[in-house]
């Protein structure tokens, strides 16, 4: 068991107890819809990790695209940005590489978020 499943797993189990970690759900635009988020990333990846953290902390749900599980993920990231590298954060369909960046992002409009 890889340890971005031992984090949904603890998550998970733990959803009725009184955790400090937030109920996943979407990242809402000013707008109130929510962003389409798409996250390339692996398992193994230790940059994917920092990403699938803040994920997990902050309570926001993505849509995971595993490039090692499914080539074809790959060959879609490659199509689209010209790379082959995750994590790569796909923005209502822009795409964002670089982990810090995209924690930095994600923490940017989740404090947005009406309370």
């Amino acid at each position: 068991m890889s340890l971005f499943d031992r984090l949904l797993s603890n998550r998970t189990s733990s959803a009725g107890s009184s955790s400090s970690r937030p109920a996943k759900g979407p990242l809402l635009k000013p707008d109130g819809s929510p962003y389409e988020l798409a996250l390339y990333a692996y398992d193994g990846c230790p940059f994917c990790q920092r990403v699938y953290r803040s994920l997990d902390q902050l309570g926001i749900e993505v849509e995971l695209r595993n490039t090692m599980r499914d080539r074809q993920h790959r060959s879609d990231l490659v199509a689209a940005t010209g790379r082959g590298t995750v994590p790569c954060l796909f923005i209502d369909g822009n795409p964002m590489h670089e982990s810090a960046d995209i924690v930095r992002w994600l923490s940017a409009r989740k404090a947005e978020q009406p309370a």
